[in-house]
This record gives structure tokens, sequence and C-alpha cells, in this order.
């Protein structure tokens, strides 16, 4: 089935949660509905004057939600006619956090204001100003009950989701936040400063907060693991550490050897039993055991690494990137069980692990099974077949049973039965 739009390049592809729809974006800021029956095209929904960098749908498939490159984000009922609601000004810093339901969204505009909308009446609720200083990040708590905010002036502020009212300001950088990140059972929050340091809060007792001081430059990022008794941040002074979440020790601390800065592409990712943490930097990847410090993998490319992922059980790591392979590594037994010649630019594993999905820059999808490593499909045509460009964006269907891929010269495709 080939959907083929008349207007631009496709930039990304999204399954309806029915899966009885696909929705693809345009860098002519045109959105395209499509039937995933007979591959019809349902509606466009025109209003985005720049090409698409973000869009999704509702839990239910009634709303559809998307963001341009100009920092415009709008609310489309596709309960009736193709009607937009556009709920923002453009904005440097379309910054998006949605409700664990997804009846609610969180958007900062004009750099400084948080408006918040009920995208489920195309309601906004509620609007306030954070000004003079500017809005880094915003993100739900897990239970949706609370929205906290960071900024430039280094504070973090949280309000009553169901009153709106600020309840607590968490003070204590003494430069901007650049991240935070709820702990799983949203009972913590650890934030990252340019204050080169890193701060677990206590959301129940907030005067009770741990300081994780170690990195000699700017925190950029933190990642709870599952449980929330692990953090591991990143920092621009080329060093990835491992801290104790509840008493704020530093258990680890991993070194690159190499230049870090701000235009290195960097990767941090707990395998989803928590027990190693992959890192890469550039054309390096390295897993850890976080129990003992013990580096078990580094590998060295001869370009940057775009993409790792792990496996849902946690066994075996896949990556790929600008260099001539994909690699599917098995992490208990150190081997490579799985190899394929290409470029990648993304890669996406099955719900239950089976197999990997993996976009390659030759313009064919492969998939993969992940036990034998041997090579079920290959979808598409190298060089003058189905796919004119790489491949930007893939997608699988919530049962697994159809895949989405969108190519920059204007092509998508979609496979069914690709289980089978």
């Amino acid at each position: 089935m080939d959907l083929k739009g008349s207007h631009g390049k496709a930039q990304a592809v999204a399954f309806s949660p029915d899966q009885q729809r696909v929705a693809t974006g345009w860098t002519d800021g045109f959105i395209r509905l499509w039937d995933l029956g007979d591959g019809k095209l349902l509606t466009t929904l025109t209003g985005h004057a720049s090409g698409l960098n973000r869009f999704e749908f509702s839990q239910d498939g009634s709303q559809l939600y998307s963001a341009d490159y100009s920092g415009v984000l709008k609310a489309w009922d596709l309960t009736v006619s193709p009607d937009v609601v556009e709920f923002s000004e453009p904005t440097d810093n379309p910054t998006t956090a949605i409700s664990a339901d997804g009846r609610f969204g969180a958007f900062i505009i004009k750099q400084n204001t948080v408006l918040v909308r009920d995208l489920t009446l195309n309601l906004d609720i509620a609007e306030w100003s954070e000004a003079p200083q500017d809005i880094l990040h915003i993100a739900f708590s897990p239970d949706g009950g609370r929205l906290a905010s960071a900024g430039s002036d280094g504070m973090v502020r949280l309000r009553n989701f169901t009153t709106l009212a600020e309840v607590m300001m968490l003070a204590g950088h003494s430069g901007p936040v650049n991240h935070f990140e709820f702990s799983p059972d949203g009972q913590s929050l650890a934030s990252a400063g340019d204050d080169r340091t890193t701060r677990i809060w206590n959301l129940e007792r907030p005067q009770e907060c741990l300081s994780l001081n170690g990195h000699n430059h700017n925190v950029m990022k933190v990642a709870f693991n599952f449980r929330g008794d692990r953090l591991a941040t990143y920092s621009y002074d080329g060093t990835v550490r491992l801290w104790d979440a509840t008493d704020g020790r530093e258990l680890r601390k991993f070194t690159w050897e190499y230049p870090v800065g701000r235009n290195h592409f960097w990767l941090l990712q707990f395998s989803p039993n928590g027990s190693q943490l992959a890192s890469t930097h550039g054309k390096h990847l390295r897993i850890w055991v976080c129990a003992t410090g013990s580096e078990i993998t580094h590998v060295e490319e001869t370009n940057p690494i775009l993409a790792i992922e792990f496996s849902p059980d946690g066994h075996r790591l896949a990556y790929g990137g600008w260099f001539p392979a994909m690699h599917i590594w098995d992490i208990a037994n150190q081997r490579e069980v799985a190899k394929s010649v290409g470029e990648f630019t993304e890669l996406k594993f099955h719900a239950d692990g089976s197999r990997l999905v993996a976009a390659c820059e030759d313009q064919t999808i492969r998939i993969w099974d992940t036990e034998s490593g041997k090579m079920l499909k290959e979808l598409g045509q190298p060089r003058g077949g189905q796919f004119k460009d790489w491949i930007c964006a893939i997608a699988i269907s919530p049962n697994g049973n159809s895949l989405a891929g969108a190519d920059m010269a204007g092509q998508i495709q979609i496979w069914n039965s690709i289980s089978k």
C-alpha cells in the first residue's frame, strides 16, 4: 500500500489507537489522514505554516495534536469536520507535556508562559506567566495530580492540577534547571542544573533535599531506573554518574576520554530491569553493570551512533547509525547475534521483543528475529524502489501486525501482516 503526498516530504507517521487510520505529517505543514484498510486519503488538515515535527493521537483516537517547527501547537477534532483549534502562539520552545490519560496538555508559549488546555473539550483552562525567567521544561507527575515547571531562575515549581494553585517551589539551584524527572512513584523529583549539581527532592517533605555534587560542568539530563532507587546523570564534563537516589551517594562514575560539548550526540538509557546502563557519545557506545561499575561493552564505530534500543527483557541491545552496520548484541553472553550492513536511522523492538524493526539509509526496512539473528523480511527496494530517500520515521501498530515507514521524498508505505 503506497500513501503518496502531493506536496513536500513526509516527516512523521503515527497509527490511530484502533489501527483503522494512519496520520502522516509533511514539510508543507499538511497532515493527511488515511484509511489503513484501502489506503484512501480521508482528509487533509491544513493550518500549519511550517513543517511538522511532532503529532500524536489521543488515547481514544478522537483528537490529534500537532506541533510544527515554528512552535505552533494545534488540536484537531477528528469526530467532526476537519476544524482545527489553535491554542498557542509561535515560540522557540514548543515543549509539550500530556497527562497520562491524554485529556490535558501543558504547553510552553512565549518562552515564559504555560498554557493548560482540556484536549477533550478544546478549552483553555489556565494560563500563567513565570516571567522574567524562561521556562525550560514541564512535566506531569505520573498520577497526573501535579504539573511541574523549571526554568532559568533555578526554581522548580509544582502546581496542584485540580486547583492549578502553586503548592510547592523547589529552590536550591544557583543557575538554570535544564531538565527534571519525577520518580516512577511520583514521590520524588530529580533536577539537573547549570550549577553542576543534581538535586533529588522529597515531595512529601521538600525541605529534605539531596544535593548530588561531583560533576565539573553543566548537568544536562537525569534518568531514574524503573524502581526509582537509582539515578543516572550526564554532564558536559564528560562523565555519566550513577547515584543512590535514597541517600545521594555517588555509586559509580563512568568517564569518557573524549571532549564533550553541546554539539555531541548523546544517548543514555537504563535497561528495563535497571541492571545495566547504556550510554553513547558520538561514535562510542558503552554498557556498564550498575551493581559493579564494570564495563561489559565498549564499541567504537567510524561515525556517530544515532539509535540504541534495549529489548523489552533487557537481554539484548540494538544499535545503529552513520556507519556500515546495525548490530544486535547479546548482553549476557557478550556476543553479536545479528549484524546487517547499512546505515540505520531508527530502531524499534516489537512489544514482545521477538522482532526488531530497523530503518535503513538504503531505503529499506528490515525485520529481524532477535533469538536466531535471522533476517525475516526486507521491505522496500534499495535505491530506486519504494523509498526515494532516507527513511526518517517508522511506527509499529499496537498489535504488532502493521508497519508504517516514511521517507524524506514524500512517500509513506504501509505493510500489513508483518508478523506472519
